[in-house]
Order: C-alpha cells, then structure tokens, then sequence
C-alpha cells in the first residue's frame, strides 16, 4: 500500500474547501483528424483491422436489430456502439469513404429504431430501465458511436438530437426518488456498469452546453458508482484497486467509470476528482499492470469473475492457477484512462503505459487475419482465445473484445503526436508524417524516420517556412537508460527550413 511519503501518493483535499472552480483545459491536446499518418508498423496493424474487422465481418445490421426486436442475452445492444465508435476514430485518421459510408448507413438504420420516448434501447418501453438486462449500459454505447460519428466523420443534427432524446429519456427515468436509482439498475453484484454512462453524459454536455446534463453527472458522480461503495471516495483514501467495489472490483467498467469522473473534472474543477483519478490511476500501474502492459485475472481472489477483476495481477501473473487473464476490454480502457491522464498533466510516464500495452498486449491480442481479438490474453497457453461473453450473428461469435480491439488500434493515432501551447508532442516513435502548425500558427511538418522498436534509433525531419522559437517535447521511453540527442539545421531547396 502506498504510503503518503510515496511520490505518487495524492494528499486528500479537505472536503470542507472543495469548490467548483473553473473548466480544467488538456495540457496535451490531439492534432486535428487526418494529420498524422503512420508508416508500417502500427500502420499494417490498423489497416488490417479496418478491411478485415470494420470493413469486413462486423454484422451492422444484426446489431441494429438488437433494437428493433430485443436480445436474448444481456448487454448485447453494446455491440452496435462499439463498432462504430472504433470505426468513427478509424475514419478519423484514415478518411477512408468506403468505411464513411458503412457508417453512414448503419447510423441511419439505428435512428430508424428510436422509440417514441426518445430511447435507443432494447427493452421496449414498458420495461425500460430494465433492470438486469443491460438497458443504460447499452445505452451508454450507443451514445458512443453516435458521439464519435458525429464528432469525427460527419456533424449531422439528426445525430445530435438521437443523442439528446436518448440522454433526455434516461434523465426522465433514472435519478433520485420518485425516478429509479441508478445504483439498483444492471447484472452485476454493484451495478457498477450502469455508473459507466457518465463518460457520453459529459461529452454531451460539452457539445451542447445543457445544464440538465451536467446536473445528471453530478447527480451520477454523487452517487459513487457502484450500490453499497462509494468509488471515488475508496479511490481517494487511496484504496488498493482490488479492495474497491466490494465484491465486484470490475477492471473495465471500474476505468470506464473514471473516465467520466476526470470528464466531471475537466468540466467544473473539483479538484477532489481528480485526485482520487491520479490515485488510482497509480494504484493500478504498481499493483496490476503485467508484463505485456495489462491487467486483471481470476486467481487468487476473483475466481468468480472469469480473469476480468483487479487481482494485484502484477504480482500474481505467473500464478499457475490462474485459467483467465488480462481481458481485451480492461487492456483498452486501460489505454484510454492513460490517455486521458497524459492530455491532463503532461504526464510521461502514462505514454510509457500506452506504449508497453500497445506493443505487447494489444496487437498481441489481435488474431492474424485482422478479424478480431482475443478475449482474454493468457501467458501460458494458447494465445488467441475467442470464446467469452458475446453473441452468435450467424456464424460468427462477436465478442465485447472484438469490438474493444480494434478502439485500441484506432487510439494509437489519436495519442502518437499531440500538440501544446508550446509545440508538438512526440509520444509514439512509430514512423510517421505529421502535417500540424506551430504555436504562432504556421506550417509545420514533422516526419519521423525509425524502425523503432527493433532499434533506438530515430530520425525527425522539422520543416516550416518560416524561423520561428518553439518547443519540441520527445518522450524519453521509461525503459531507456542511455539516450543522445544530435541537431542540424538547413535550408531546403524551396527556402524553407529543415531541422
């Protein structure tokens, strides 16, 4: 347990001085879409997964159905969302049309489904919430895909307003009394998952500015997360991962839920949130992540809940008991609370995180073929294990990992080069080309030259037009213990300046 003399170790606020004080703004934020493309590397990864996965098998249409007729098994409205929120960040960094107009299309048959209330949902509207079969966690996942296709492939407002409505609908139905809570709603011990829809609440709140949305997350947030445990409190008091939510300490949905509370911090300032984030966030580094950058399992503490629990897996990886391990969805969750912890403080160390899973437990999840993941990533045994939680579309078993996968890949653009008030920020040494401007506002090309990670060595090319004094910030990999830095300048042939 870390002690208060531990460097990362957060003090408690006195809850007695909390205010809402400001909107917090990213210390890193990512470059505009289609900025950044990757050569090799990462690069076959992603356009792998794109013609075989997002382009290739996924079912749209049997997921949109989920809505129409129902789901035999709980949580299966998920699948749409995810699907298309990967292929959201896809078309993001690809601008590929024929990936723009599968997303198009399958959108358009989603906002078919809405019912009169306002809801996307599975249950129709006599049993809406409903209970445990997944209602609002659906609903969660639907916001999702809709945000990101909104947000990166195309601002229709008849996606906006099915954002709205959806949101609207669940405001109506979930809340304090008379309305049903949100803790007594979902399939698990702690109804954890329900919690989760804070994260698309918060982004919504940011494209529209609607108060009744930032007056849901509040009442979310004040809530705790999860029936009978307040998890950001345990969070705060520094609580070890594996200790928080009772009996359900749920790697993925624990995470997913603290995204929404750092988005509840960058939104008004609590200063207490984000505390309780860091802690966990290094709670979590020292005590669960592996060695190929994940975490979770079912030995020896969460035998029950099938490799998908804070286990001080750290620790116990090599366990030989352990049958199931370090989920697909808990590695990529992982991936973007790190994210989100770089974009706040400038924190390195979180890039170090991202790139230690990115190279070894995400594409190492990956099936060859492109089409899907590996549900759990066992390091004995066989590798690619696709049986798991999911649902049968025709003959092919989709998983929530094979959905979660490919998120993943789509990340590593979106977090590889970041830009500040000061420069760009080199976090991935994948090589790359990278088209931004500098902080006064000009040209800047970056290309970075590399077979990182076979080797240490990297060449960037800076060219702009126009001499200008800015920061250029390169990670220093944790993993690194000699490192050198050579400089020259020149004059290219058009006049501009290379470095």
């Amino acid at each position: 347990m870390y002690a208060a003399a531990d460097p990362h170790y957060i003090e408690p606020l006195n809850p007695s001085k909390l205010a809402l004080l400001l909107e917090i703004k990213d210390e890193f934020m990512p470059l505009p879409a289609g900025a950044l493309h990757f050569e090799g590397g990462f690069e076959n990864d992603i356009q792998n997964s794109i013609a075989h996965w997002n382009k290739g098998v996924v079912p749209y249409a049997d997921f949109v159905q989920l809505f129409r007729t129902g789901r035999k098994t709980f949580a299966l409205g998920e699948m749409w969302g995810k699907a298309v929120r990967s292929g959201a960040m896809f078309y993001r960094y690809t601008h590929d049309p024929e990936l723009k107009e599968i997303l198009k299309k399958t959108v358009a048959d989603l906002l078919t489904t809405k019912r009169v209330n306002g809801s996307i949902s599975c249950a129709d509207i006599s049993r809406q919430p409903d209970l445990r079969g997944g209602d609002l966690w659906e609903r969660k996942y639907v916001l999702l895909g809709l945000d990101e296709y909104y947000e990166q492939v195309e601002q229709d407002p008849l996606v906006l307003q099915a954002m709205m409505d959806e949101a609207d609908c669940t405001i109506q139905q979930i809340g304090p009394s008379p309305k049903i809570s949100i803790l007594d709603q979902g399939w698990s011990p702690t109804h954890i998952e329900n919690s989760t829809i804070l994260e698309p609440i918060l982004r919504l709140y940011k494209l529209t500015g609607q108060r009744r949305y930032l007056d849901f997350a509040k009442y979310i947030v004040d809530q705790g997360g999860a029936k009978g445990y307040n998890l950001v409190d345990e969070a705060y008091r520094n609580t070890d991962p594996e200790k928080m939510g009772g009996p359900y300490p749920k790697a993925y949905e624990m995470m997913s839920f603290f995204e929404g509370v750092l988005e509840y911090y960058r939104a008004t300032g609590d200063q207490l949130l984000y505390n309780a984030s860091l802690n966990l966030y290094h709670k979590i580094r020292g005590q669960e992540i592996t060695l190929i950058g994940n975490g979770g399992a079912d030995q020896p503490y969460r035998p029950a809940v099938a490799g998908e629990a804070w286990d001080h897996t750290a620790v116990e990886q090599t366990n030989p008991k352990i049958n199931r391990i370090i989920e697909t969805c808990t590695g990529v969750t992982w991936l973007k609370l790190c994210s989100q912890i770089a974009r706040l403080n400038s924190d390195p160390a979180a890039i170090d995180k991202i790139e230690k899973y990115a190279y070894n437990g995400l594409v190492g999840a990956m099936k060859p073929e492109g089409d899907g993941f590996s549900y759990v990533n066992r390091l004995n045994g066989v590798k690619i294990d696709s049986s798991g939680w999911g649902g049968q579309f025709n003959k092919l078993h989709v998983t929530c990992c094979n959905l979660n996968g490919p998120m993943g890949l789509a990340y590593l653009p979106f977090v590889a080069v970041m830009t500040s008030k000061t420069g760009p920020v080199i976090n991935l040494y994948n090589a790359a080309n990278v088209a931004t401007t500098t902080p006064s506002g000009h040209p800047l090309q970056l290309a970075l030259k590399t077979d990182y990670p076979l080797t240490g060595a990297v060449k960037i090319t800076v060219s702009l037009k126009k001499s200008e004094l800015f920061v250029i910030r390169l990670r220093i990999p944790e993993w690194s213990a000699a490192n050198s830095l050579r400089h020259r300048a020149e004059r290219s042939a058009t006049g501009g300046l290379k470095a």
